[in-house]
């Protein structure tokens, strides 16, 4: 029953992140872990939260992971990754 509760407030702080206006350093951060803490309980619990994970997938807009921080990740998480195949 928590990792519900857990799924939906995640989501619930993506979507009021996603309402505000501009972006800050520390907001694409808390934004990063909460996408981050979602994922792990997509792996871990994906068959027990299938109905909150697909309506919170549906109804958080994107604009949180296009942040700063998340773009620089990717890049670096990315650039590592294809750094390593072409070795």
């Amino acid at each position: 029953m928590h990792y519900q509760l857990s799924a939906r407030a995640y989501f619930t702080f993506l979507k009021l992140s996603g309402a505000q206006s501009g972006s800050s350093p520390a907001l694409d951060d808390m934004n990063v872990t909460a996408s981050l803490r979602l994922l792990r309980l997509l792996v871990k619990y994906a068959g027990e939260l299938k109905a909150e994970l697909e309506q919170g997938f549906v109804t958080t807009p994107t604009k949180p992971w296009k942040g700063k921080e998340w773009l620089r990740w990717h890049v670096v998480v990315g650039n590592r990754c294809h750094g390593s195949v072409m070795k």
